[in-house]
C-alpha cells in the first residue's frame, strides 16, 4: 500500500509579492519562528543549583506563579 503523498498529481501554487518587500516578510516569520519558551524577564533568579522564574497557571485563573526547578531538570525541558 503506497503512502498517501505517493501520487503523481503536480499543483500550482499562487503567491503574490509582498506589499512591503522581502524584508518585512522575513521580519514578520522571524518573530514566530525564532522565538523563547521563555524570555529573560520570566527569569527571577538562579542560586543554590535552583532556576527560579515565573510562569502563568491558565488552568487556576490565569494567575501568574514562581517555579524552581533544579538547574538540570530546568535544562531538560521541566517547565509547565
Amino acid at each position: 500500500m503506497g503512502s498517501p503523498r505517493s501520487t503523481s498529481k503536480r499543483g500550482v501554487v499562487y503567491c503574490k509579492p509582498p506589499f512591503a518587500g522581502p524584508e518585512h516578510v522575513l521580519a514578520y516569520l522571524g518573530r514566530y519562528t525564532h522565538r523563547v519558551a521563555l524570555s529573560n524577564d520570566r527569569l527571577l533568579a538562579v542560586a543554590d543549583g535552583c532556576v527560579h522564574f515565573r510562569w502563568r497557571d491558565y488552568a487556576d485563573g490565569d494567575r501568574v506563579k514562581v517555579m524552581d526547578l533544579e538547574v538540570e531538570e530546568f535544562l531538560v525541558g521541566g517547565r509547565p
